[in-house]
């Protein structure tokens, strides 16, 4: 779980220098995004929001993806997204310590503020799309957004539902290989 959640922080050989297990979820992450960015149905989300977010386009999907997911959270486990939540934040804060400077720096705001409850709702995907924006090269490319997203929903939604139990079955199957 931490290194899922530090692989978007950590370039290519740094990411040797944590423990065994971090380094795993570390290159799962980075199979997963790969499995992802190739995936049919994403290639199809992301070429209909090209026209408006040009290079972006994949990006905004790929947070819209973190919305849908919190919007179908029952449809793919038992667990209450409150509970993995909390989950999530007590394991990042147990290795707090080992995370680079930057991710120190916002984790708390992340924790506080439960970030992850809030790319579940517009107001929190609107914010977060609004964060991505300003950390952009051309940020005009990300204007309107959300509702570019809600305009697309149906077809979004479905895609998502096609694809979520494939990736799924994919990081098992990547779990066997990693995960003593």
């Amino acid at each position: 779980m931490v290194g899922n959640f530090l692989a978007d922080f950590i370039q290519g050989r740094d990411a040797k220098s944590f423990p065994q297990g971090i380094q795993r979820g570390i290159l799962l992450h980075r199979k997963i995004d790969s499995f992802t960015d190739n995936h049919p149905l994403i290639r199809q989300g992301t070429r209909r929001l090209r026209l408006y977010h040009r290079k972006y386009a994949g990006v905004v999907l790929d947070v819209f993806l973190d919305f849908l997911l919190a919007r179908n959270w029952t449809a793919f486990t038992d667990e209450a997204f409150p509970h993995f939540r909390q989950r999530v934040y007590e394991t990042l804060r147990r290795h707090f310590a080992i995370m680079p400077l930057s991710v120190q720096q916002r984790l708390p705001a992340m924790i506080s503020g439960d970030w992850l409850a809030q790319y579940g709702t517009w107001e929190g995907l609107a914010y977060a799309l609004s964060r991505l924006q300003r950390r952009t090269s051309k940020p005009e490319q990300l204007d309107h957004a959300t509702q570019h997203l809600q305009t697309h929903l149906p077809a979004f939604e479905e895609e998502f539902l096609q694809f979520f139990p494939q990736i799924i079955e994919y990081v098992q199957g990547e779990c066997e290989e990693l995960c003593p």
